[in-house]
């Protein structure tokens, strides 16, 4: 059986877990890129996150999505988290519109 699992997508807790929040913002601007790059996320991977992606969703919405070792990972880092979120919302013109967050139950290559 073992044969047969080789070079298959992993599945279930192995994978992971993975955060997503969703922001508007009232202006894009090259800045902000720069800022996301360079200040936040070595900020999130701080926290203890394993990755983090800043997706430009629509012109105005952005996506952030973390990947973290496991579940116990992620809880652990929600409070640096948190403040990061805070902060955000409070000296940028970023504003959350939605998180959720769940363990990893298929991927690829």
């Amino acid at each position: 059986m073992q044969d047969l699992m080789r070079g298959q997508p992993k599945m279930g807790a192995e994978m992971g877990y993975v955060t997503i929040s969703n922001w508007s913002i009232t202006k894009w601007t090259d800045e902000m890129e720069e800022f996301a790059r360079k200040e936040l996320v070595p900020l999130v991977l701080s926290a203890g996150a394993k990755s983090v992606q800043f997706v430009r969703t629509q012109e105005l919405n952005t996506s952030v999505i973390t990947q973290y070792e496991d579940e116990a990972a992620a809880t652990a880092a929600q409070v640096k988290i948190a403040e990061i979120r805070k902060k955000l919302e409070m000296n940028t013109p970023l504003t959350m519109v939605s998180a959720n967050g769940g363990v990893v139950i298929a991927s690829g290559p």
